[in-house]
């Protein structure tokens, strides 16, 4: 115990190593649903009861993890216990969860209802957002800002002070298929303050795809199959023609063809698979790719980590810098579990057992055989 109450007392400075948050540009921080991963740490909820989620913390020096209450004896189990978070079953979704500048945030939607215009005799749901700041014990909360009429659909990258997401209404959209309208939004931590970015005025469900080159990318799915790119520095929202289901890197673009697998550089050079059709054949899995911590859509459950995609079919490796590929050791995914992060050049791996959260430092020497 005395260990842990230590710990939390060192929580500040853990957790500060989860990010730079001084410059406004930068090394992005990926987000992972209701995660925040750093280079420090994570900070993720588990379940309590019925409405209420604990925020805890995972050191990954240590490997411990624990509420981030510092009150000692505290059983964690209701609001009195300042790691505990109640959300609104009525306000439709789960809370995130986000780090900068030694402040936690996360966001609690709220439901109002006003007169339907086209039927006064009735009233319609507004859906809205508070965003909430609390230091690193989960004290001091307080309303940084309230996105009104939208919700937080997709929060996917921090970089600097700015949070950006993916945002909608829960309303109908124009072409009337009962899906909601997107909105691309950016939330700035020094003056918090929303900026709507650009309306995405598509009649598909849309997902955070991923950067390259500085522009961002997204990708549509169920009912469509569009690549978008947003230009950052003209604002500009508009169709690709890259493959559906392409996934980026920084440096590397990964998308099919024809049912091969290819990558492209900034350079725009072509480098091709070979010999995956038949690994890859019958294996379309809608999993995650990782870019620290950069979710998506592809077929592939293992992270893109120093420009390495780890896929999934085969238990192939491809080094995108050399292209080089090798064997995933299935025995080490078996006996560590899933990828989350990369530390002190130590993959760091595990996550839920049944019981508890329990995570491993693992070598790429464990991991990894290079092909003959």
């Amino acid at each position: 115990m005395k260990k842990l109450f230590l710990m939390l007392l060192c929580l500040p400075l853990l957790a500060s190593c989860a990010g730079n948050t001084e410059e406004e540009t930068g090394e992005p921080v990926f987000l992972n649903g209701q995660r925040f991963i750093g280079e420090g740490g994570m900070f993720l909820y588990e379940h309590a009861d019925n409405f209420l989620w604990r925020v805890i913390f995972t050191d990954f020096e240590s490997l411990i993890t624990l509420p981030v209450c510092p009150r000692p004896n505290c059983a964690h189990t209701d609001t009195s216990c300042s790691a505990i978070i109640s959300i609104d079953p009525m306000a439709f979704g789960m809370p995130f969860i986000f780090y900068n500048n030694e402040k936690l945030y996360y966001n609690e939607n709220f439901v109002e209802y006003i007169p339907d215009e086209e039927n006064t005799q009735k009233t319609k749901p507004v859906y809205s957002t508070n965003l909430n700041q609390m230091d690193v014990y989960g004290m001091n909360r307080k309303l940084a800002a309230t996105l009104e009429g939208k919700v937080f659909a997709e929060p996917f990258m921090i970089q600097g002070s700015s949070l950006y997401f993916i945002a909608n209404d829960l309303s109908f959209n124009t072409s009337g298929n009962g899906l909601a309208d997107y909105y691309l939004y950016s939330f700035n931590f020094r003056n918090n303050k929303f900026t709507q970015l650009a309306h995405i005025d598509i009649s598909e469900r849309i997902t955070f795809g991923g950067i390259f080159d500085g522009d961002m990318y997204f990708v549509t799915y169920f009912g469509g199959e569009k690549t978008l790119r947003f230009d950052r520095e003209g604002g500009v929202l508009e169709e690709t023609e890259l493959p559906y289901l392409s996934k980026f890197s920084e440096d590397f673009i990964i998308y099919w063809e024809d049912g091969e697998l290819y990558s492209i550089n900034k350079e725009n050079t072509v480098t091709h698979l070979e010999g995956m059709t038949d690994i890859f054949k019958d294996t379309w899995v809608f999993e995650y790719i990782n870019d620290k911590q950069n979710w998506g859509m592809f077929n592939s459950f293992y992270p893109i980590m120093d420009n390495t995609v780890h896929l999934y079919a085969g238990e192939i490796g491809w080094d995108l810098n050399t292209n080089e590929t090798f064997w995933i050791n299935r025995e080490a995914i078996t006996e560590y579990g899933n990828f989350v992060a990369m530390h002190d050049g130590y993959y760091i791996m595990g996550g839920w057992d049944g019981y508890r959260y329990v995570y491993y430092k693992v070598t790429a020497e464990e991991l990894f055989q290079r092909q003959q």
